[in-house]
């Protein structure tokens, strides 16, 4: 495992325990060096918090996790993650892209995706959802997936890896919800408390 880089993507707005959840997933696994890239422009044209206050929210919770700012400097620039696999695969030749299973769902959306399964391995986290549901995707979309890790850190390229963890199911939006909604209870089960202090102070997400 020593010699693969678990680079994880996401637009963390905010960083919740969702994300924490996959990263603690990612240690058990056994990746020795992890990449946190934060999206910089979603190609998607979702409206994202300023890059500053997410960088800010994410260096609060994380620590151990390398956090690269590589999208967040091209911003002039959509955030392709063919163009970042390219970067770093210039110092990392072996790379694991870990995404959470909502974001799986939109793979073929992405620039180039048939490039991505050629030049990195796919590792798919469970976020609390149905895994059948999964399973059932994999198969009308024809992906191959193979169950056992050691086996897909070890095989070539093109294999997606499902790992089940426990789950996680909660996503950004809901707690944005939350946030605006004032329910600071239920903030306080998924956010980090620096996190959600961090956004009081500022009143982020449309908080009063």
């Amino acid at each position: 495992m020593e010699d693969y880089v678990a680079l994880y993507g996401g637009a963390f707005d905010p960083f919740h325990h969702g994300h924490q959840y996959i990263l603690d997933e990612l240690k058990v696994l056994g990746f020795k060096k992890i990449i946190l890239l934060p999206t910089g422009n979603s190609v998607f044209n979702k409206k994202l918090t300023p890059s500053n206050h997410r960088i800010h929210m994410i260096n609060l919770a994380v620590t151990g996790v390398e956090i690269s700012n590589y999208e967040i400097l091209s911003m002039d620039n959509p955030s392709y993650t063919i163009d970042s696999i390219d970067h770093f695969l210039k110092e990392y030749p072996k790379i694991c892209f870990v995404m959470g299973e909502d974001s799986f769902y939109q793979f073929k959306k992405w620039k180039d995706w048939h490039q991505l399964l050629n030049k990195i391995k796919i590792l798919v986290i469970n976020r609390g959802s149905n895994s059948k549901n999964f399973f059932n995707f994999i198969q009308s979309e024809k992906f191959t997936i193979e169950n056992d890790f050691k086996k897909f850190i070890t095989s070539a390229n093109q294999l997606i890896y499902y790992h089940q963890g426990r789950g996680y199911n909660t996503s950004s939006s809901e707690i944005k919800m939350y946030l605006q909604n004032r329910e600071l209870a239920d903030c306080r089960k998924h956010l980090n408390k620096k996190i959600l202090d961090y956004i009081l102070e500022f009143k982020l997400y449309g908080v009063d």
